[in-house]
């Protein structure tokens, strides 16, 4: 449970790379892509290693992992820090309210609002009726959300698709929109993303929505606020996990599915680690070639599915 090397490498290493990221204007500047990857590395997969003694007995992550982790994540700011230092030395900081004075508004009519938001919501009915019912609402949902997506992934994928570009096409077309309004769509196509069985793409669109609804109501985008989402965020993912296990846990229970999230990713990284290339042969490539299938008529397997069948795993979760 104490500290090892590879965890003092690891707070090392974070450090270092927050340093980096102040030089070159700021972490949490969202202009930056470089920036919003890093900080998605780091919470939704980096964070996972600093507890993972509240898993040992059931899963094993291994120091050359956690090791393996890191050092992608310094190399990778290394190279946006040194690109950034080399072509963007001399350009001006950007400021959000300037920025959204100056980009052009697409008004949408009333009717076209009501279309970019009624698309997804029918797309999720349709999906619901076709499968017989909300996902949510079945048993073994853990199993069955992957049995009945076989064949109408693209369905699925579209509906993620339509939810996400239609919360912000919804929002961004609509400057003066009230805070009752904006959340309310935001929260209704959250809902229809996350009616596939899956809840980090609700969680997206939530976050992504709250988010422009924050930059258009105020113009900026405050640390406290953005914590105050992300925590109202992860604690719904954190609900819908507990109601799919029957709200039936201790509190150490709880603890442990809340922070299963972040930690997920590591579980996953350590069996691809393994598996690769002792029992799986190195794709190549053909792992994207695998994804792209997913859009083609009939059943075809995602990555996940795929690596799992290679792997002789039975499907229980997600990812």
């Amino acid at each position: 449970m104490g500290l090892g090397l590879v965890d003092v490498y690891a707070l090392l290493v974070l450090l270092l790379c927050f340093g980096f990221f102040r030089l070159c204007g700021g972490t949490l500047n969202f202009f930056n892509p470089a920036s919003l990857f890093f900080l998605f590395h780091v919470i939704l997969f980096g964070a996972g290693s600093w507890y993972r003694w509240l898993y040992e007995g059931r899963v094993w992550v291994s120091d050359e992992a956690v090791f393996i982790v890191y050092s992608s994540l310094m190399l990778y700011v290394l190279g946006a820090f040194s690109v950034a230092t080399v072509l963007f030395s001399s350009a001006p900081s950007l400021s959000l309210p300037r920025l959204l004075a100056r980009a052009p508004v697409v008004e949408l009519s009333p009717l076209s609002c009501l279309m970019v938001v009624m698309l997804p919501v029918l797309i999720s009915l349709f999906y619901s009726l076709y499968i017989g019912g909300l996902v949510w609402l079945q048993s073994d949902i853990d199993d069955l959300r992957v049995e009945v997506r076989k064949g109408i992934g693209w369905l699925a994928l579209l509906g993620i698709a339509s939810a996400f570009l239609g919360t912000l096409f919804y929002l961004f077309s609509r400057r003066t929109i009230g805070w009752l309004e904006g959340f309310f769509v935001v929260a209704l196509l959250s809902a229809c993303a996350a009616s596939y069985g899956n809840r980090a793409p609700g969680a997206e669109v939530f976050i992504a929505g709250i988010f422009s609804l924050l930059i258009l109501k105020s113009g900026r985008l405050p640390v406290f606020r953005l914590f105050v989402v992300g925590g109202l965020a992860f604690l719904l993912v954190v609900m819908v996990g507990l109601y799919r296990q029957g709200f039936e846990m201790s509190f150490y229970g709880i603890l442990q599915q809340g922070l299963w999230r972040p930690f997920v990713n590591f579980q996953n990284f350590q069996i691809l680690y393994d598996a690769f290339p002792s029992s799986i042969p190195f794709q190549m490539g053909n792992g994207y070639l695998i994804v792209l299938a997913v859009l083609m008529p009939g059943y075809q397997p995602n990555y996940s599915v795929w690596l799992k069948d290679m792997l002789r795993m039975e499907f229980t979760g997600g990812g």
